[in-house]
Parts: structure tokens; sequence; C-alpha cells
């Protein structure tokens, strides 16, 4: 090939160049037959059983979230607790009547000798003219009772003091003061704020002798 010839191959056009045949190498040739083609294999081929199976990668994946720790199976959104306030009502109720009951009742124990006298419904005190109708209170220095004056007709509250000699000795001069407020000025505007005694007498019981003392019942 000449100078000439070079120059002529140089400034040839790419279409030319385009139309020739080219083997898979790059370089130009014949054209190879479909028959000669062969499949193109990579080195990571998939695996058989995955190819056997398509729904393996799926079936793997259900089995990795079910065995985290952390799957919602094992931890549920919410629990159920049992409410302390599901308890029975009536048991609550019938045990808070029973503490209120006994708070509201005197020790038996005081019911000995020097202390309470164990007054009964339906008794009479002072030869009879006070008849016992119900409970009314309580507490450390006597019991009081709703009891009818059968004289007058009236409602009175009896006063039955415990029997111990200290305790004696107070209601006297309870009874000795309260006489005293009486007989000063009846007629006195504070008069009517003062309770009145009406009666005072002993009471022999089982557990010594009662200083009792009959009041007015207050509205």
């Amino acid at each position: 090939m000449d100078g000439d010839d070079i120059r002529h191959a140089a400034v040839s056009s790419p279409e030319h160049l385009s139309s020739l045949p080219f083997a898979a190498n790059g370089t130009p040739g014949k054209k190879r037959r479909k028959a000669d083609l062969k499949p193109i294999i990579t080195n990571d081929p998939p695996s058989a059983a995955a190819a056997a199976n398509p729904s393996s990668a799926s079936i793997n994946m259900t089995s990795s979230q079910s065995s985290n720790p952390l799957s919602s199976a094992q931890y549920p959104v919410s629990t159920t607790y049992a409410s302390p306030l599901s308890r029975s009502p009536s048991s609550s109720s019938s045990a808070e009547e029973l503490a209120e009951t006994a708070a509201d009742e005197e020790d038996s124990e005081d019911y000995c000798k020097g202390g309470y006298h164990p007054v009964q419904v339906g008794e009479t005190y002072n030869n009879g003219r006070y008849v016992v109708i119900r409970k009314l209170g309580w507490g450390h220095f006597s019991t009081v009772w709703l009891s009818r004056d059968t004289t007058t007709g009236k409602h009175v509250a009896l006063k039955v003091v415990r029997s111990a000699a200290h305790y004696t000795e107070t209601a006297i001069d309870e009874i000795k003061l309260l006489k005293r407020i009486v007989d000063a000025r009846p007629d006195h505007p504070g008069r009517k704020h003062v309770v009145s005694l009406l009666d005072s007498f002993e009471h022999r019981g089982p557990n010594g002798v009662h200083v009792c003392m009959v009041f007015e019942v207050l509205a």
C-alpha cells in the first residue's frame, strides 16, 4: 500500500467502516451462525433449591421474623390486668361496717369491777321511774341511754357513770356544778345554752355502785 492508499483509508467514511462484519473479539471476520452462539454463564448461579421452589425465599423471611425476640407475636400491644376494683363491693362494705360498729362500741373488757354497768333495754332505774329504750352513746366516763320518764311521760337521757372511785368523785362534782348553774339565775340569757340536769341518783349493779344523772334530751 503506497501513501495515496493510506490517506484514502484514513479518510474513509464511518458508514464504510460500520458496514464491515466483526468477530466476537472485535476483529472483522465472518458472521457467526446462530447455532454457534452459546449462553452466557455467570460465576454466581442461582440456588437449585430456590429455582425449584420460588416461594422458599419468602418462607425463610417469615421464619427469621418469627424467631426475632422482638416479634410482635411475643410482645402483644396491650395486656389486660385484673382491676382491684373488680372485687365484690358487698364484702368490702361489710368489713367497713363491722369496723365502724366496733369503733362505736366501748371495750367489753371495761365491763368489770369499777367499770361500766351492763345496762339492758327495758330495765328500770330509780325505783322504776326511768325505763331504758335504746342506747345513745358512750364515753370514757359513762354510757348514755334514751329513757322514758314514767312520771312526766317525756324522753330523757340517762347517764350511767363507771363505778370506780375517781369516776364517782368526778360525777359528784359535775352534779354540784350543774345544780349551781340552774339555781343561780334561771332567767339568764345564756341559760338555754346549758344542758339541764333533771335528776341524779345512785344505782347498784354487779360492778359496783354507779352515779346516774338524768338530762333533757338534746334535739
